[in-house]
């Protein structure tokens, strides 16, 4: 059952807004099964969806399995924080049924934020809120185990903190 915070972090732009954004950026034609960003992509653009769906899924490298978190028809977008802070993807993006979407580079993405106020606090709103929902289940998922006097795992959970990934810390000691 949809909730209030996914009115914010999934919403659905209006008609206006995406030809808006289109001013912005170039349509294009996908298919099904085409991945449109994938784990770990460092540049990605924008995507605004205007025909057919989106499965955002979140891999497992342990287990090899892949789990859908989030489906995205037409009207909605595509992206995180990460877009506007250069950090790598987290999540893969894959088209479910074939259709058509609007792709904004990150430069320009970051121009029309600023340029279109509107646009902006709703896709800024819904960043912040997709990282507070990757982050809730990236915790338990994410363990570094190590001892607290071992260089190396202190090494790791330090860089674990840098890149303000939520883990959680197992100390063997």
């Amino acid at each position: 059952m949809p909730t209030a915070s996914d009115d914010v972090a999934f919403p659905t732009l209006t008609e206006t807004q995406l030809r808006t954004q289109a001013r912005y950026g170039t349509a294009s034609a996908v298919a099904e099964g085409e991945s449109l960003f994938v784990e770990g992509q460092l540049e990605y653009d924008f995507i605004a969806i205007l025909e057919g769906e989106v499965d955002i899924i979140r891999h497992d490298p342990a287990t090899g399995e892949e789990s859908v978190i989030a489906s995205h028809g037409a009207g909605r977008f595509l992206g995180e924080l990460g877009l506007l802070t250069g950090q790598r993807t987290f999540l893969r993006g894959r088209a479910t049924r074939a259709g058509r979407v609007l792709r904004i580079d990150p430069g320009t993405f970051r121009r029309m934020l600023a340029a279109e106020g509107d646009i902006g606090d709703i896709v800024f709103a819904a960043f912040v809120a997709r990282r507070e929902v990757l982050l809730s289940g990236a915790a338990s998922t994410l363990r570094v185990i190590g001892s607290r006097y071992s260089r190396a795992a202190l090494e790791i959970r330090s860089y674990v903190r840098r890149q303000r990934l939520a883990h959680t810390w197992i100390d063997l000691d």
